[in-house]
């Protein structure tokens, strides 16, 4: 996925290495992203973008029976860490 570039000279993560999820979260227009990472949970907020560990996304109310409502797009991201 292409990165505007106004897009990857912001900095969120105290983990500069972690901002790239952040980028290709931003650039896709994703609603969520998912991960385990500290970095990323504890980054500020991000107005048109949250960022939630795995159990927190699948106790959203919009998580039905495994499926995310058709027309929105989420980003899985690190969820293991790496």
């Amino acid at each position: 996925m292409d990165i505007p570039a106004i897009i990857a000279a912001q900095t969120h993560s105290r983990d500069p290495g972690d901002d790239k999820f952040i980028h290709t979260a931003l650039a896709a227009r994703a609603a969520l992203l998912v991960s385990a990472d500290r970095d990323l949970l504890e980054a500020p907020a991000i107005p048109e973008l949250r960022i939630l560990p795995p159990a927190a996304a699948l106790g959203l109310p919009e998580f039905v029976g495994g499926r995310w409502p058709r027309g929105r797009e989420y980003l899985l991201g690190k969820v293991w860490g790496s």
